[in-house]
């Protein structure tokens, strides 16, 4: 299928607002205390690769995994693994020919530091949706601050409902004669 001007069309499908990110919390703990209990948290969100890589593009912040390709999705998400993400670049955002599943769909290529003392980066072309994550409201004015405006953004730029939330309509109350 291909739009009027020529580029192919995409089928956005709905996302669910529960779909496609989590949340890691991470305890700061100072020097001057062991006691991790009244230590500031703060959280982190994370949008996952399959669910918002529409929104992916050239010179966009993400960060890569470099774990193991056998590691499964709940794997990846543990706190213990954060160590294997590391923070990146796109350097390119292309169709798969073939797709066999949503997941499937786009590959990136990515440009990265593999260590701190590394002076060269390290170019991984064709690495697939599932081994990438974008920061949530990273300062970058290619990422969106929220989990709704990234929602709205990945399904085509208008709120769609779906049949797993309740929405309400916009406007003006109802007015009820009693």
């Amino acid at each position: 299928d291909e739009e009027e001007d020529g580029t192919p069309s995409t089928k956005r499908r709905k996302i669910a607002e529960t779909e496609g990110y989590y949340t890691m919390e991470h305890v700061h703990i100072s020097n001057t205390t062991t006691d991790s209990s009244d230590q500031p948290k703060t959280s982190t969100t994370f949008l996952e690769g399959v669910t918002f890589g529409d929104l992916l593009e050239e010179d966009m912040p993400i960060q890569i995994w470099t774990g193991s390709n056998l590691a499964t999705a709940p794997e990846m998400k543990l706190i213990g693994q954060h160590h294997l993400w590391l923070d990146a670049l796109v350097a390119a955002v292309r169709p798969q020919r073939s797709p066999t599943s949503h997941a499937d769909r786009l590959l990136v290529d990515v440009a990265y530091l593999q260590s701190a003392q590394d002076e060269e980066e390290t170019l991984e072309t064709s690495v697939p949706l599932r081994k990438v994550r974008i920061v949530l409201g990273a300062p970058d004015e290619k990422i969106p601050a929220t989990l709704e405006e990234a929602r709205i953004m990945a399904m085509g730029g208008e709120e769609q409902a779906t049949p797993t939330t309740n929405t309400t309509a916009s406007g003006p109350p109802a007015e009820v004669d009693e």
